[in-house]
């Protein structure tokens, strides 16, 4: 068992089984990817699935578009922020 053998290797190394995940050659990329750049200190955010970054089915029309954040500070929440000690 693969996990065992991990354990018993790398006792220090927390381990999860995944098995909805399977082997998807997708699924196993995308791991090696995160892995080597976790190696290199490297890590990146995850663009594959941005949408502004390549189109995406319905969302089309935000490939390219600047990103903005999405805060509502700027209308009542209904509730009063205390923002003095007392």
């Amino acid at each position: 068992d693969v996990y065992k053998r991990q354990q018993e290797h790398h006792p220090d190394v927390q381990a999860f089984v995944a098995p909805y995940l399977n082997a998807h050659p997708r699924v196993v990329a995308t791991f090696l990817e995160r892995l080597k750049e976790a190696e290199q200190g490297a890590a990146h955010m995850n663009c594959q699935f941005c949408p502004y970054r390549g189109p995406i089915i319905g969302r089309e029309d935000w490939q390219g578009a600047p990103q903005t954040g999405h805060h509502h500070d700027h209308h009542d929440h209904g509730h009063h922020h205390h923002h003095h000690d007392h």
